[in-house]
């Protein structure tokens, strides 16, 4: 059977002679409190976890932190938001910054193409993955209209992953050049130059004519 001691998390360490009769029970008391302090203490904590807490909790801190949640917005993502509010209020209003907000709602990939030659000067075009938005329709003007740069249009396009295969081989190639040459002593010098990947190598031959 587990003893007293061990049922107490982080028991109070007593010296050698005083860890009998009563001096024990006390340790044992004091242990068992400090536990309780410890439960209290975890609770705020839990509490204030947008994460971990009930529901009705989280739409307190939202409505402390100025998150509203949208229609059928997913209580994972709602989660999210709430959590991250103020680092994503401090990060709102630069292009790092919203690419930073996009990674914490974990999003996936996102691109920002600034001065596109053709368009006005204030438009900025997002690429997204074609799931970001599938089942959360609201989400890109909520984030523009939160975290957006002033002053700046945004238009979105969708990137669609496709799984490809490459296959690898090798391959070779030799090519050779011979160029005959007439001389004065009637020799004849037969120039072969061999080339590849890799090689290149020329030999010289004389030969009578």
């Amino acid at each position: 059977m587990m003893s007293e001691v061990e049922k107490v998390r982080d028991p109070i360490d007593l010296s050698f002679w005083e860890s009998q009769g009563e001096m024990a029970k006390l340790a044992i008391l004091g242990g068992k409190y400090w536990n309780k302090v410890q439960g209290w203490l975890s609770w705020l904590n839990y509490q204030v976890d947008a994460q971990e807490s009930p529901l009705t909790i989280v739409k307190l801190l939202a409505f402390q932190r100025d998150v509203q949640r949208f229609q059928d917005e997913p209580e994972s993502l709602f989660r999210l938001r709430v959590k991250h509010a103020l680092a994503n209020a401090k990060d709102a209003g630069s292009s790092a910054g919203f690419k930073e907000i996009w990674k914490r709602l974990e999003l996936g990939y996102l691109g920002q193409n600034e001065r596109v030659p053709g368009l006005d000067w204030d438009i900025v075009q997002l690429e997204i993955t074609e799931n970001a938005l599938n089942d959360n329709p609201e989400l890109l003007s909520v984030i523009i209209q939160k975290y957006g740069r002033t002053c700046r249009r945004y238009t979105y396009s969708t990137l669609a992953p496709a799984p490809i295969t490459i296959r690898t081989f090798d391959f070779d190639h030799v090519r050779t050049d011979c160029i005959a040459r007439e001389q004065e002593n009637m020799n004849v010098d037969i120039v072969e130059r061999s080339v590849g990947f890799g090689n290149d190598v020329e030999f010289i031959l004389a030969k009578e004519g």
